[in-house]
């Protein structure tokens, strides 16, 4: 009798977090996929655009990657960063490539009702900026999203405005070949993982080439392995051959962990 009502106290949590975890996945995958930034605006309180804080080094460029779930990365570079005067960076030269750059990853959280998502950083470029949840205002129009970082000290207002990545070929050059380096390294976590060279098929999931426009595709990559453990294949059970329903033996978020761990 105690087991049978401690696993319907269980059964009864289950039913009432369902709904949470549900509007969680719901939420991030309006998020979900890869953005480019195409535009900054700045504004002072009066509503009047003004030149942002890195407009002298005329704007930057990067992208943010938002996955189901609910981790995040975002990499923003300045469009005329300094050279190196030589072969070999001076500390001069490194401190001035360093404020030309930033890059932070971590996960995040949606809450609709603010009208906020909160990156929870895990690392970044600067040791400060690690361990830090930064709120950011958003709206999502189509295949752009709006973030709109906290006023700046003197009021002025901020919005970065990225586009859906939908397509491979709306990557750019450089976004392609930081694709095939990342697509290799995941490659190599498999094979470290498992402690052998591991099978897999991939996916590439892009927007379909009819002509029409498709503004929630997004650019995606599905890699799927035959193995469960190291040297233990994964047999499809004849419940999910019959009902043509499968289900995945590793939550998402533990199975991106795995693949972080595999250094």
């Amino acid at each position: 009798m105690r087991a049978f009502v401690c696993s319907l106290g269980v059964a009864m949590i289950g039913l009432l977090t369902a709904p949470d975890i549900l509007a969680d996945r719901v939420a991030n995958l309006r998020f979900a996929g890869v953005w480019k930034l195409v535009a900054e605006e700045t504004r002072a309180p009066n509503g009047q655009v003004v030149a942002g804080p890195n407009a002298a080094s005329g704007g930057r460029f990067g992208f943010i990657t938002y996955d189901p779930a609910g981790y995040m990365g975002v990499v923003l570079a300045w469009n005329r960063r300094p050279a190196f005067k030589g072969k070999a960076s001076t500390p001069e030269d490194a401190r001035a490539a360093l404020a030309a750059y930033n890059s932070y990853w971590g996960s995040y959280t949606v809450n609709d009702t603010r009208g906020i998502v909160t990156h929870q950083t895990m690392g970044a470029v600067s040791p400060a900026f690690a361990g830090t949840n930064q709120e950011r205002g958003f709206t999502i129009d189509g295949n752009r999203l709006t973030l709109r970082p906290p006023n700046l000290a003197n009021g002025d207002q901020r919005a970065l405005t990225w586009e859906r990545v939908p397509d491979l070929p709306s990557l750019t050059e450089a976004g392609r070949q930081a694709l095939a380096g990342l697509l290799v390294d995941v490659l190599k976590r498999f094979d470290r993982l498992f402690d052998a060279e591991t099978p897999y098929m991939l996916w590439i999931h892009q927007r379909p080439f009819d002509g029409k426009d498709w503004p929630d595709a997004r650019l995606h990559v599905e890699i799927v392995t035959p193995w469960r453990a190291p040297g233990v294949t994964r047999f499809v059970a004849a419940g999910e051959l019959g009902s043509g329903v499968y289900f995945n033996p590793v939550a998402p978020d533990a199975a991106a962990q795995s693949l972080r761990d595999a250094v």
